[in-house]
Parts: C-alpha cells; sequence; structure tokens
C-alpha cells in the first residue's frame, strides 16, 4: 500500500504515470521563470528536457549505465525517445485539469 510520504518513490518514477505526475509538477512549479525569461513556446522543450532527465536518472538507478559507451548511447537514445510520449501526457494533463476546470462531464 502507498502511504502519502511515499508520493514520488523510485518504483513510482519507473511507471508511466509516476513519471508523468512528477513532469508535470516539476514543469507547473518552475515555468513561471522559463516563460518570463523565453517566452510560452519554450515550455514544451523544458518539459522534455525534465522527461529526459528524470529517465536517464531511473535508468542510472536502475544499474543501465554498467555496459560500457555502448550501452550510454543506447539508454541516452531511449530515454530521448521515450521522453516524447512522457512530455505529451504532462502536457495534456495539465490542459485537462485547466479546461475541466472543476467540472467533470456526466
Amino acid at each position: 500500500m502507498t502511504e502519502f510520504h511515499d508520493f514520488l518513490t523510485l518504483d513510482y518514477l519507473r511507471t508511466f504515470a509516476g513519471m508523468v505526475a512528477a513532469v508535470n509538477l516539476i514543469v507547473q512549479f518552475s515555468k513561471g521563470w522559463v516563460k518570463a525569461v523565453f517566452g510560452d513556446l519554450a515550455v514544451r522543450p523544458y518539459a522534455w528536457f525534465w522527461a529526459f532527465a528524470l529517465l536517464t536518472f531511473v535508468a542510472y538507478a536502475d544499474g543501465r549505465f554498467a555496459g560500457g559507451p555502448g550501452q550510454w548511447v543506447a539508454v541516452l537514445g531511449m530515454s530521448a525517445v521515450n521522453a516524447f510520449p512522457v512530455t505529451l501526457g504532462a502536457i495534456a494533463t495539465y490542459h485537462v485539469i485547466r479546461h475541466c476546470n472543476g467540472r467533470f462531464p456526466d
């Protein structure tokens, strides 16, 4: 059973939902300065960067970088590719919450 103090554990970050939640929280609480400095369009690459960074961190924590340079390239490539659906999920979650505005359809 997951307790409240276990919200963003490494086991939770290994799941798609956990990664989307983490990226969404990080981006939502830090996008104000990104918008102020770079404009609205920079938020999407910023979200992708955080998805890539978190996926790479989880891969490192799982020991997937132990195989040498060939392994590193494969892990970083897969992290870059997998960052796209995570970013899309985080952005879509934000838009659903924003447009729903507390009113859920019947």
